[in-house]
């Protein structure tokens, strides 16, 4: 047992990829683990003080320039991952200070036209949407650059391996100040704040935690890139993130259509029902998430460095990972649901029935691996776009058919089958162009 803990030691001391994975995935799950709980009070406290009817309007419109945030970064942070990562590793750092800054003069100039173009649409619509709902629309595409801009930075951090400072801007800081603001006005000033202060307070968090994560990313650039000539390859960089924005797109629409179609067919308070326990669904892939956020640009330096047994190590030492956090939370959260939606109000119980469902999907979508920054961080992205469109559509076909019959049950079964879906497609593509096993059962052979 000791020379077993002495082995252990000595390969976090080690500076190969194996370390690298297990020390970075360490402090990536503690800051992942804090800022999704932080993200969970907030949601339980802005439930809790607003009303299901209040709270379905913020989270409806935060959705839709969620949605619009994707679209206003052309898949510059996905290509971010890609290019940074390879850039750094190969030394590149002319490129790398020409993409820094491109990416970032592009994702301005696009995210306040797309905003301007909303608002129009919002503007020529007015006559049908509620007036507070028109107003939080608003705010919420003015604060559309930051919230562009701060997603952008925060995956630049990541690609540079500073997956913990990453998260601090969003995941953390955000949450703190905004329920602090929601709290300090109904509970001391004992104001009952609408949906548009409400993403007033946000618009203004937002652009805080947008300037610190530019500092962030100013401080641990890589000194050469200072005296460095810079060089643009603008429409390589275009071709290779647009592929991977309709991914990214394709991915959004199968996590967000669902909260939209039931906000359409069935109102906001069932859409904010709905929201909630579908984040707490998805909490089973915390540790997937987190541990993608360190291997996604080390399975692009892998590949560039056609390293591939060692690539084949680090999905199997990541599955085993994801394996150990998902079976822990997915008992919790099945076994205690109930109990947890009960904590947003009593009306958040009605999604106990969705929430297990799309649950079990997420089980399936754990223990399948690393599979999409396999292709995407490869040269698959085309391949991989393919597959989560069709994913994509069949989601939306499905919520059609079913929303109006069984309401959110409805929703998640959409949810579950088309996750099934792509999971398969994609294991199946990945054992058959890259020869990896990225599942949880390749660690019987890898360890």
């Amino acid at each position: 047992m000791i020379k077993s803990l002495e082995r252990i030691i000595q390969l976090l001391k080690n500076s190969g990829t194996e370390a690298t994975l297990i020390r970075g995935a360490g402090g990536a799950l503690f800051a992942k683990i804090l800022g999704t709980g932080l993200a969970f009070g907030l949601q339980v406290l802005l439930a809790d003080l607003l009303g299901a009817e209040v709270y379905g309007q913020y989270i409806y419109v935060f959705t839709w320039v969620t949605i619009l945030s994707l679209l206003s970064k052309l898949g510059f942070d996905s290509g971010s991952l890609k290019f940074v990562a390879t850039y750094c590793g190969q030394k590149k750092w002319n490129l790398l200070s020409g993409f820094i800054k491109r990416t970032l003069q592009i994702t301005i100039i696009v995210s306040v036209l797309v905003g301007i173009i909303a608002a129009g649409i919002t503007w020529l619509l007015r006559s049908k949407i509620n007036i507070d709902l028109l107003h939080t629309f608003w705010i919420g595409f003015i604060a559309l650059p930051a919230m562009a801009c701060l997603e952008l930075y925060s995956a630049q951090l990541q690609a540079l391996k500073r997956v913990v400072l990453a998260q601090i801007p969003k995941m953390i800081l955000r949450p703190v100040f905004l329920g602090s603001s929601a709290f300090i006005t109904i509970k001391l000033i004992e104001y009952r704040p609408s949906a548009p202060l409400i993403f007033g307070f946000e618009f203004i968090i937002i652009c805080g935690a947008c300037f610190i994560a530019w500092r962030l990313l100013s401080n641990y650039l890589p000194p050469e890139i200072v005296q460095s000539k810079v060089e643009y390859q603008t429409v390589e960089w275009l071709r290779v993130s647009s592929q991977l924005l309709i991914i990214a797109a394709f991915q959004l629409i199968l996590n967000h259509t669902d909260v939209l179609m039931i906000g359409f067919y069935c109102g906001t308070t069932d859409a904010g029902i709905y929201s909630v326990a579908s984040m707490i669904a998805k909490l089973m892939i915390l540790g997937l998430v987190t541990i993608d956020m360190i291997v996604a640009p080390m399975i692009s330096e892998l590949y560039a460095k056609d390293r591939m047994a060692e690539l084949q190590r680090i999905v199997s030492l990541a599955a085993l990972g994801i394996l150990v956090i998902s079976i822990a939370s997915g008992l919790i959260i099945i076994i205690f649901g109930q109990f947890i939606l009960g904590m947003f109000g009593t009306a958040f119980k009605d999604g106990y029935l969705a929430l297990v469902i799309i649950a079990s999907s997420q089980m399936f979508n754990a223990l399948a691996g690393s599979l999409g920054f396999l292709m995407t961080m490869t040269r698959y992205h085309s391949e991989a776009a393919k597959i989560i469109g069709f994913s994509a559509l069949l989601n939306i076909v499905l919520n059609i058919g079913l929303i109006p019959v069984y309401g959110m049950a409805g929703a998640a079964i959409a949810t579950a089958i088309t996750t099934v879906c792509w999971n398969v497609s994609m294991f199946l593509f990945v054992r058959k162009r890259l020869n990896i096993n990225p599942t949880v059962f390749s660690c019987l052979k890898q360890l």
